[in-house]
């Protein structure tokens, strides 16, 4: 196998994901036991910690003052646009554990999957440690360091480095608490959020009561840092919102998930936004901005203006906000490692399901004891960008796969255009044989897409056809949607379409031949070939002429539509360099640099030219089930541009760090998952194929004897 075959190679989409196995070898699927409910809760509560006790605080501190409510509503519109996206995709392959991985190893392909899949981990290790960390420094400011010093001073005395043994056990806890069985989890998730409610309810009502709206009008207003300082503080914000990507890993551990994963996906991210806005009101309310202290603000506000009681009621709410955030963070990552492993791209070791938990115990044991190690020894300041690295990297291809989804139909691997224009019949799924005046195809007993209604009107019009035909035209068959229907080729022929049907079939496992017979369609102008069963399906010309030309545009989208993957990732790549001039060469803009402007400008001409083009590419046609992103391709390029532009304005020691992560990652990829991946199969293997008639696969046999040549039909 090639290695651009390899790298590029997808999951079919009807193939159903391969049950886990245990110790004995026996196949052992997740426990089904989430609700709508339960998602949402996890969704709000990966969130609400960090966003609650310390993002809001230093937005509302140090960014924005009290515009940062502004702020919070941009950076949560542009986190809903990026969740429709992980709505509709969770839609598409709803019975999967994988998020973001699963979703682009059936659209892209496998290498970035595999690329995919090794950001989250990172991001879900690290923001675990994190989150932990920040429990920790809570439970020591609550404390008065009295626990930390302790622990230094016994740390010190044996020569030990400085341990945050705090945020190890929580993550131990986490840890155990996993492995005990999702729905035990979810319970434990669930009571945190709703203590995390009541304090939030406290806070929002003791801030109003307590406050006073001069803090709004003095201090410099509203917006004291101005309009810059709104748009300044969005990715402080935007890093709120992360971890609802967490809850499209719950497909194969929820009830219903092509339903309740897109569901708890918008739903949370709206119920995180209203929380947040609520908190810095409450914050700029009470307390001028400059008085507020941004890494313990929503802690010691009612301390500061004189009530101290209410600062224990606001501690109890950040340690099980932290607590639940530290669990959000924790709860996706086995399930990623386990999704890799049983599809053979990391180590199987990670696959097993314990039988009795129904959980994936080895992925969460070492899940848990990195993110322990980490929390413990390392110096987290280093690394916490690679959260937000490893989130918008998927961020982005999670709208590249859905652009995939609506342009490239999944199931034949061919865009709209392909299936209903001009794409002959694949080679992929014919036995080719050279003949006199055609191409054989050799299909199974089980194969039912040829209509016999289609074979008879050739015979019965062949003769009339030749006569009336200058040009002695030929009929060519056109796969499309799993039949094989009637095309046209070339000149005035129009040949009319058929609807499939399994008389042809049924009539020839009568007679017990059919799985001997190779079927030959005529694709040159020769006359009086003796090699097909049939005579040269050649169907009676219309009287509808094609025209002689198509417009401009229309042949160009024609020829765009058969090379989405390339077009779509030349607009991603355009996209990106105009993010990074815009978050790198600001200062450059700022002086007028005539070089800067004059490239920033081609290639926004170029973006622009690019994006009118692609909406008038026709999308692919799928059915209404599950949910659908609204304004695609407009959203969905509008997020990718947010997302994008949130990447290139990190510090270039991120990128470092990050390559080296994907170093590391590409070497396991390269010397392991290619040779054990589940799809690394020979190529005279038989493949299985998706049949949407029967909702089943059919094996296809793969020999390709000889080459066709087939003129272009435009």
């Amino acid at each position: 196998m090639g290695v651009l075959q390899c790298v590029t190679r997808k999951r079919p989409l009807g193939k159903s994901v391969p049950s886990a196995q245990n110790d004995a070898g026996k196949g052992v699927e997740m426990e089904k036991c989430l609700t709508t409910l339960d998602l949402v809760s996890l969704g709000v509560g990966s969130c609400c910690g960090a966003g609650m006790y310390l993002t809001a605080g230093i937005i509302a501190a140090q960014k924005a003052g009290p515009g940062g409510i502004l702020s919070i509503v941009l950076a949560g519109l542009g986190s809903v646009l990026t969740g429709v996206h992980y709505a509709e995709l969770a839609g598409i392959c709803p019975h999967t554990s994988g998020s973001a991985y699963m979703y682009t190893y059936v659209t892209v392909g496998e290498l970035s999957a595999f690329v995919i899949g090794w950001g989250l981990i990172v991001e879900y290790v690290i923001g675990t440690a994190a989150a932990s960390v920040a429990l920790s420094e809570t439970f020591h400011s609550i404390t008065e360091h009295t626990i930390s010093n302790f622990i230094h001073t016994c740390t010190s005395a044996v020569g030990l480095p400085s341990i945050d043994v705090i945020a190890a056990l929580v993550c131990l806890l986490l840890m155990w608490l996993l492995a005990t069985g999702v729905k035990m989890s979810a319970r434990f998730n669930n009571i945190l959020n709703c203590i995390n409610f009541i304090i939030w309810a406290i806070f929002v009502g003791a801030s109003l009561y307590l406050g006073s709206s001069s803090n709004w009008s003095e201090h410099g207003g509203f917006l004291p840092f101005g309009p810059l300082g709104v748009l300044s503080a969005i990715p402080t914000a935007f890093y709120a919102f992360i971890g609802f990507d967490g809850l499209s890993t719950t497909g194969a551990e929820c009830i219903s998930p092509i339903k309740s994963i897109p569901v708890s996906i918008v739903l949370s991210i709206f119920i995180n936004i209203v929380i947040f806005v609520m908190v810095v009101m409450g914050l700029t309310f009470s307390l001028p901005y400059n008085s507020l202290p941004a890494d313990t603000a929503m802690l010691d506000v009612f301390a500061i203006i004189g009530y101290p009681v209410l600062k224990y009621f606001m501690a109890v709410g950040a340690v099980s906000g932290l607590f639940a955030a530290t669990f959000g963070s924790l709860f996706p990552l086995p399930r990623v490692l386990q999704a890799m492993a049983q599809d053979g791209l990391i180590f199987r070791y990670f696959a097993t399901v314990c039988p009795k938990r129904h959980t994936a115990l080895r992925a969460t044991i070492v899940s848990g004891l990195v993110a322990a190690f980490l929390a413990a020894f390392i110096n987290l300041s280093l690394l916490i960008e690679l959260v937000l690295i490893g989130t918008l990297v998927a961020y982005v291809i999670v709208t590249y796969s859905t652009l995939i989804v609506r342009y490239v139909d999944l199931q034949t691997g061919r865009s709209n255009q392909q299936s209903s224009v001009s794409h002959p019949i694949p080679l992929n799924l014919l036995s080719v044989r050279e003949g006199v005046n055609g191409v054989g195809l050799k299909r199974k007993a089980s194969d039912t897409n040829i209509n016999s209604s289609d074979m008879k009107d050739c015979e019965n019009h062949t003769n009339v056809s030749r006569q009336s035909s200058s040009h002695s035209d030929s009929c060519i068959m056109v796969y499309e949607n799993g039949v094989v229907n009637s095309g046209f080729h070339d000149g005035e022929t129009h040949c009319t379409r058929r609807d499939s049907s399994s008389s042809l079939s049924k009539r020839h496992d009568e007679t017990g031949d059919l799985q001997e017979n190779t079927y030959v369609f005529k694709v040159g102008p020769e006359k009086g070939s003796q090699s097909s069963p049939y005579n040269s399906p050649v169907i009676k010309p219309t009287a509808v002429k094609k025209k002689k030309c198509l417009s401009d545009l229309c042949c160009v989208t024609v020829y765009l539509g058969q090379n989405m993957y390339i077009y779509l990732l030349l607009m991603y790549i355009t996209l990106f360099l105009i993010s990074g001039t815009l978050s790198n060469c600001y200062s450059q803009l700022e002086k007028r640099n005539l070089a800067v402007i004059i490239i920033l400008i081609l290639l926004t001409v170029m973006f622009t030219v690019m994006a009118v083009i692609l909406m008038f590419i026709p999308q692919v046609k799928r059915s209404r089930e599950g949910f659908h992103a609204p304004l695609v391709p407009l959203t969905t390029v509008f997020t990718a541009g947010i997302n994008i532009y949130l990447m290139t304005s990190l510090h270039w020691m991120t990128w470092i760090l990050f390559s080296l992560w994907m170093t590391i990652g590409l070497l396991i990829y390269i010397f392991y998952g290619t040779r054990n991946s589940q799809l690394n199969v020979d190529l005279g293997q038989d493949m299985d194929v998706w049949d949407e008639d029967t909702g089943s696969t059919e094996d296809f046999d793969l020999q390709v004897d000889t080459a066709v040549e087939r003129e272009p039909l435009l």
